[in-house]
């Protein structure tokens, strides 16, 4: 799981019966969050005395009710180039202009960016009020910031601006993100990185639609035409609760990795929180196959694959760390073992006319699975998740 554990001026409090409990900056903020489903005890004092409390209406919507809070401040956020300054502003629809839970994508791309050695590129396509464009900005990239909202181009400005980033090379326009698009593929641009947080649905400047579930896979379609020969990364944000991550994976897979090489990270991931002896380790293990429990059951959906990583690691002195890294995929140097053994089978088999129709059919069925699992990316998803830390092949 990422989590945004660097911020200082932002922390969740507590989280009860559909509310979140946060503090941003000096104040104090209640609002609703949907995935909040238990009821605990509101047991913080400051549950009864907020800043600023969103009531959401049955009716859909809501409003805000404000208890000595300001028309907006700023928070700061360092992602490893500097601080960042953003202006918040309580609005429609319970926001504040900033999701702090973006931090960790500011980390990355951040990283990505500083690391990299030479003049780097970035898109941002909804572009919000430019989270994503000042931490690239800050990390020395040039970027193009795009959003089809006037007014959260303005709010982003004033974000640069407070992060000292007021002469740095970004190009601010409203517009059509896909109509954006199309013109810089005739115009030739390229860029060494992509960002895009598109919402679930949306409007253009002039009124155009956006359907994620109808628009998406064109989009990025599209938008990898845009892509350098060396890009650095394609980032995909959504809060669109029926886009799965593995649907945003599959899709980058498809179009970005066979023209451009590396590796697709994504997932919902989960994190086991535990003070020591709480029997984290243990319900791994478990989990693993290791250990036996000692009541209960385990559920395991048939098409799971289950990787394990030890607590204390067990290398080998005379390794190198591409032959480490290749213990982690041995399934599909298995595979490709007793598929060369199938196939000298079928070949001996056809030289005597007696090809065995089981042989072909467990050849087939393993080679389908090898495709399927990712043994024709894997090699190159290995070097990707070596090369992204820095290592090449002689360490």
């Amino acid at each position: 799981m990422w989590i945004a554990d660097n911020w200082t001026d932002y922390e969740v409090l507590d989280a009860a019966s559909g509310e979140k409990l946060e503090r941003w900056g000096d104040y104090i903020l209640v609002r609703p969050d949907p995935q909040v489903i238990w009821h605990t005890g509101k047991n913080d004092a400051r549950w009864s005395y907020p800043n600023g409390h969103y009531h959401r209406s049955k009716k859909g919507g809501g409003s805000w009710e404000f208890f000595d809070l300001p028309k907006s401040w700023t928070i700061s956020y360092n992602a490893g180039a500097g601080d960042l300054s953003f202006h918040l502003k309580p609005f429609a629809f319970k926001h504040t202009g900033l999701f702090p839970e973006q931090a960790v994508n500011w980390n990355w791309i951040t990283e990505k960016i500083r690391h990299t050695g030479r003049e780097v590129s970035v898109l941002n396509l909804f572009a919000y009020t430019g989270g994503a464009t000042v931490a690239a900005a800050k990390a020395g990239a040039k970027v193009t910031h795009v959003d089809a909202s006037k007014g959260m181009v303005t709010w982003a400005k004033e974000n640069a601006a407070a992060s000292g980033l007021a002469d740095a090379p970004i190009r601010w326009l409203v517009d059509d993100c896909v109509k954006f698009v199309k013109r810089e593929i005739r115009r030739g641009h390229h860029y060494d990185g992509v960002i895009m947080d598109p919402p679930s649905y949306g409007r253009g400047p002039k009124g155009e639609i956006w359907k994620i579930e109808e628009s998406i896979y064109p989009f990025i379609r599209l938008t990898a035409q845009l892509l350098s020969d060396k890009p650095l990364f394609f980032l995909i944000n959504s809060y669109t609760t029926g886009l799965a991550p593995s649907v945003l994976s599959y899709m980058i897979s498809t179009e970005i990795i066979p023209a451009h090489g590396g590796h697709v990270e994504a997932g919902e991931k989960i994190g086991v929180i535990g003070v020591n002896g709480a029997g984290k380790t243990t319900l791994m293990n478990i989990l693993a196959g290791k250990e036996k429990a000692d009541s209960g059951s385990i559920f395991i959906s048939g098409n799971t694959t289950m990787g394990f990583l030890e607590q204390q690691d067990h290398f080998d002195d005379d390794s190198t760390l591409l032959e480490e890294t290749k213990r982690i995929y041995r399934r599909f140097t298995r595979m490709e073992s007793e598929l060369s053994e199938l196939s000298q089978r079928i070949a001996l088999a056809a030289e005597s006319a007696a090809a065995d129709e089981a042989l072909l059919r467990r050849y087939g069925d393993l080679q389908e699975r090898y495709s399927r699992e990712g043994g024709f990316t894997y090699r190159s998803e290995m070097r990707g998740i070596l090369s992204s830390m820095g290592f090449d092949e002689s360490f």
